[in-house]
C-alpha cells in the first residue's frame, strides 16, 4: 500500500467519505481565518485518514497482530480529530461527530464479527462529542435501551430542576445544588470539618487582612441598608473581589474559610483541575459553566454567595507571557464571567502563589489586592499559643509566655503551614520522651530535622504592584 497523506482514498470501508470531502472544504474555507490552525487540522484529518486505511489494509490481508499499534494510533488521534472539529464554529454546518458516529455504526454491524473489531472503540470514542457526552455508550443493537435511557436522562435532569425551584429553605436548596455539583465537578460546595476555622478568632495573626474583610465584605453582607447609605453619603465602594497573594502556606485559603463561616454564607470551590481541558475551547466552556453554577445559586436562594478560586494563576494566566489563542481566549471568558458573577451578587476571592504570572485585566478584577506575608513575631506566638493550648502535653509551654517568644523567633521565616507541622514534629518528640511534657528543646529538634523550608518573601512580591496593600500580619 502506497503511503500518503493525500485526502483521496478508494477504500469502501472505514471513515465516511462523503462528510470527509465536506469537512475539507470547511476546513479549507477556515484558511482565511486561521491559516496556520486550519493546515494543522489538516493534516490531522488527512493522518487519521491514512492509519485508517493502513488499518483497513492490514485487516483483508489477516494480520491482525500486526496493525493494534495502528489501532492505538488511530484512536488516539482519530478522537483528537472529533474533539476539534466538535468545538469548532463550523461544525455547526455539517454536524460531523452525529454523522460521523452513525457511519461507524453502520460499519460496526457489517463487521461486527471479526476478532479484533476497532469501529467499536471508535464509537467509545466519538460518542464523547455527542450531543450528550455524558450518556453511556450503547451498543449499536440495543435501540430500546438508547431510548430509555434518553428518557431517563431528561426526566432526571427535569426532576432535578424542578426540586431546586421548589426548595423552600436556603438549606435545602444548598442540599440540591450540591448533589447537582458532585455530578459536575467543576464547583465544590465548601463543608467546614473540625479543622476548619470557626470564624476570624480562630486565625492567628492577619489583624490588618481581618479588618479589610470586615470592613469590606462582612459590612455590605450584613448591614446592607447602610453599606447603601455609606455609598449614597460618601461613595464608599464595597468590594466584590478580593485577590489574596505571597508566599505559599501562610493562610489564604484558611482565613478565606474562616470569611464563609462570619459571613453565614455558602462558599463555593472552583476546581482549577477539572476546568481545564485538552481540548481547544472546553477550559473556556467548563470556567462559564462554573460560574453560571454559582450565579444560578445566588438567583435560586436570593442571597450572595462566595466563590473561590485557588491558584487562579493556572486559568488567569498573564497573556503578555503566552501566545496561544486558546489561553488568551480563556483569561477573556474568565475576565466576563467575573463581571457578570460580581454583578449577580457573588462575592469572588483568589489566591495565587506568583501574582506575577496573573493576567494584568484579571488583577484589576479584584477592587482590592492583598500581600499576605510570612507571620510576624506577634503572629507566630498567637499561632503557636492556638496550636499547643489545643492538647494537654502542650498547656503548661503555652502558658509560659518568655519560652513562647523564644520559641516564636526560632520560627522567624517560616510560613504558618511549616510552624503548624514543626509543632506537631515537636509534640511527637516529646510523646517518644517518656510522654512527657513539650518543651522548647522539642522545637529545637523539629526545626533541626524537619524538611521544612523558608521561603524567600521577595519571590512572592510584585515590584508592579507597589500600589496593593501589604495586608498580611
Amino acid at each position: 500500500m502506497k503511503i500518503s497523506l493525500n485526502t483521496n482514498y478508494n477504500v469502501n470501508f472505514g471513515y465516511d467519505k462523503k462528510l470527509n470531502k465536506e469537512l475539507v472544504q470547511k476546513i479549507s474555507k477556515y484558511r482565511t481565518v486561521d491559516k496556520s490552525w486550519s493546515k494543522a487540522l489538516s493534516a490531522l484529518n488527512s493522518y487519521c485518514n491514512f492509519l485508517e486505511d493502513s488499518i483497513i489494509n492490514l485487516e483483508d490481508k489477516h494480520q491482525i497482530y500486526y496493525y493494534t499499534d495502528f489501532i492505538d494510533l488511530f484512536l488516539t488521534f482519530k478522537q483528537k480529530l472529533a474533539g476539534y472539529v466538535a468545538t469548532s464554529a463550523f461544525n455547526k454546518d455539517i454536524n460531523y461527530v452525529e454523522r460521523e458516529y452513525a457511519h461507524y455504526k453502520k460499519e460496526y454491524m457489517l463487521h461486527g464479527s471479526k476478532s479484533v473489531d476497532w469501529r467499536k472503540s471508535v464509537l467509545r470514542s466519538l460518542n464523547a462529542w455527542r450531543e450528550y457526552p455524558d450518556k453511556e455508550f450503547e451498543e449499536p443493537d440495543e435501540k430500546t435501551s438508547k431510548s430509555l435511557n434518553i428518557k431517563k436522562e431528561k426526566n432526571e435532569n427535569k426532576t432535578s430542576n424542578n426540586s431546586l425551584q421548589t426548595a423552600s429553605t436556603q438549606d435545602d436548596l444548598l442540599s440540591k445544588i450540591s448533589t447537582a455539583l458532585k455530578k459536575q465537578s467543576l464547583l465544590k460546595l465548601y463543608t467546614p470539618d473540625s479543622d476548619s476555622p470557626k470564624g476570624f478568632n480562630d486565625v492567628a495573626g492577619m489583624d490588618n487582612l481581618k479588618v479589610e474583610l470586615q470592613d469590606g465584605i462582612l459590612q455590605s453582607i450584613k448591614n446592607p441598608k447602610q453599606a447603601q447609605l455609606d455609598f449614597e453619603e460618601y461613595g464608599k465602594k464595597f468590594p466584590r473581589g478580593i485577590l489574596l497573594y505571597g508566599p505559599p502556606g501562610c493562610g489564604k485559603t484558611y482565613i478565606t474559610q474562616a470569611l464563609a463561616y462570619e459571613a453565614n454564607l455558602p462558599m463555593f470551590l472552583l476546581n482549577i483541575s477539572k476546568v481545564g481541558s485538552m481540548y481547544i475551547n472546553n477550559t473556556s466552556k467548563n470556567l462559564q459553566a462554573a460560574f453560571d453554577e454559582a450565579i444560578d445559586f445566588a438567583q435560586k436562594s436570593g442571597k450572595p454567595c462566595l466563590l473561590f478560586m485557588d491558584e487562579i494563576d493556572s486559568i488567569g494566566l498573564n497573556r503578555g507571557n503566552r501566545i496561544d489563542n486558546e489561553d488568551i481566549k480563556q483569561v477573556t471568558t474568565l475576565l466576563q464571567a467575573m463581571d457578570d458573577a460580581k454583578s449577580k451578587n457573588i462575592f469572588i476571592i483568589g489566591a495565587t502563589n506568583r501574582i506575577d504570572n496573573v493576567d494584568a485585566a484579571i488583577r484589576r478584577r479584584f477592587d482590592s489586592r492583598c500581600f499576605v506575608d510570612l507571620p510576624d513575631k506577634n503572629a507566630r506566638k498567637d499561632l503557636l499559643f492556638k496550636l499547643l493550648s489545643a492538647h494537654k502535653k502542650g498547656l503548661n509551654l503555652a502558658k509560659n509566655d518568655d519560652e513562647l517568644i523564644q520559641i516564636s523567633e526560632l520560627l522567624d521565616g517560616y510560613s504558618n503551614d511549616s510552624i503548624t507541622k514543626i509543632t506537631q514534629e515537636a509534640m511527637l518528640n516529646a510523646l517518644k520522651r517518656n510522654r512527657d511534657e513539650v518543651n522548647k528543646n522539642d522545637f529545637i529538634y523539629a526545626i533541626n530535622t524537619t524538611s521544612e523550608e523558608k521561603p524567600s518573601r521577595k519571590d512572592y512580591m510584585s515590584a508592579d504592584l507597589k500600589h496593593s496593600k501589604p495586608i498580611g500580619f
